[in-house]
């Protein structure tokens, strides 16, 4: 039933959502914002997706605005651009039957907004916003697990998880990402029902993975996955590790800033030589990748002296300039934080990564080597210009063009 939008909070919605809800509205429809916005606009946390929900039928929906792209029109969803905006407005629907264990097989349009709610996976996701009307359809009581910071499903738990089998893991991804726990009846469910999630491919493991350890509290995101179950069917080879490992792991990644490859580099710290595999079996991108497996390589690396710059500038180029930050971030997390401190003041008080870590950052190239010795192409440029790199790390404050040069008759 209709409550007063009880949060308090007046958080302005942009045009285009208020034009699509007035326009279903003054044509005779319903029309909520629905799902997602909605919690968190009680929440007072940025939202900036916005779905509409109504008792238009698509047809209706399509002949309603001027702009529309039927992104999911068997499913009842009609795409409206207002003002350069994509708005969704889904009709009121039941589901039935997901024999894939994700998607509903069939979908029956309703008129009634709770039945529509009813479908939705958890309580804080199912509740409708009229911002006109200043009214809240709460039919699950979403705005009181809110309160109590509980993620808990729409009815029954385990119905629920055998629909569609992410939902576990989009529990434990709310359940991170907003600070909450996730209610007893609920997490009891996540185990019995594993072979459903087993059905889920790898890459929308990938995007709800992402999304836990790209939050402030990724630790306990990774815990509930081990904990329910949910780890071991993708990540085994990590639910596996010792209860030492596992401690430091948790540690770490509580200590690491938000970087996605750091978290990635701490998460499969242990699996150095198969740590690609599984990133490509998740599916990442190669950059992410070749990024995280690249700080694996160097996880036992470190200086072969503090106090030479010289070594201290060979082992940052080894590390790279562009993967220093994430490598840095990711090592003093580690035990051995009170040496990379070190490390990192040592480099800040030499300027190192002001220099030439490479020789394609030298002011000059092959064919100016060439020109300068009267070369002809053969490796040997390549060996001069590593001498010259080598002896710019050995002389920082002689590095423009000319001296370079000069230089080149002293090799």
């Amino acid at each position: 039933m209709p409550t007063h939008f009880e949060s308090g909070l007046d958080a302005p919605l942009p045009s285009p959502v208020l034009t699509a809800i007035k326009t279903l509205q003054l044509a005779g429809f319903e029309a909520f914002l629905v799902g997602g916005c909605v919690r968190d606009k009680i929440l007072g946390r940025p939202f900036h997706d916005f779905d509409v929900t109504t008792n238009a039928h698509p047809e209706q929906v399509i002949a309603l605005f001027e702009h529309t792209i039927p992104t999911g029109i068997k499913h009842g969803t009609v795409t409206s651009v207002i003002e350069k905006i994509p708005i969704e407005i889904t009709t009121y629907r039941i589901d039935v039957g997901y024999s894939d264990g994700r998607h509903p097989d069939q979908i029956r349009f309703t008129p009634n907004i709770v039945e529509d709610l009813a479908r939705r996976d958890f309580t804080i996701n199912a509740m409708a916003f009229d911002p006109i009307h200043g009214q809240l359809i709460d039919p699950f009581d979403g705005q009181g697990d809110l309160k109590r910071k509980i993620v808990k499903t729409v009815g029954n738990a385990n119905a629920r998880f055998g629909e569609d089998g992410l939902r576990p893991m989009r529990a434990v991804r709310f359940a991170a990402v907003l600070g909450f726990e996730i209610e007893q009846e609920t997490q009891d469910a996540i185990p019995q029902t594993l072979e459903i999630f087993r059905k889920i491919a790898s890459e929308r493991i990938r995007v709800e993975l992402v999304k836990i350890l790209q939050c402030e509290r990724a630790a306990k995101g990774i815990a509930d996955l081990k904990s329910t179950g949910l780890l071991s069917v993708f990540l085994n080879e990590i639910a596996k590790l010792s209860e030492s490992e596992w401690a430091r792991t948790l540690d770490e990644l509580s200590a690491c800033p938000k970087g996605l490859c750091p978290r990635l580099a701490i998460l499969l710290s242990g699996q150095k030589s198969n740590g690609e595999a599984i990133l490509k079996r998740l599916h990442f991108s190669n950059s992410e990748i070749r990024q995280t497996v690249h700080l694996l390589s160097l996880r036992d690396d470190h200086p072969d002296a503090l106090n030479d710059a010289f070594l201290l500038r060979k082992f940052v180029a080894k590390v790279g300039r562009e993967s220093w930050a994430d490598f840095v971030e990711w090592r003093l997390c580690s035990e051995e934080k009170a040496l990379w401190k070190q490390v990192v003041k040592r480099v800040e008080d030499e300027k190192i990564l002001e220099g030439p870590l490479t020789v394609q950052e030298l002011p000059i190239d092959g064919q100016a080597v060439m020109q300068a010795l009267h070369l002809p192409p053969s490796r040997k440029i390549g060996e001069i210009l590593e001498k010259l790199l080598h002896a710019s790390w050995q002389s920082p404050n002689a590095l423009d063009r000319q001296a370079l040069l000069d230089r080149l008759k002293t090799l």
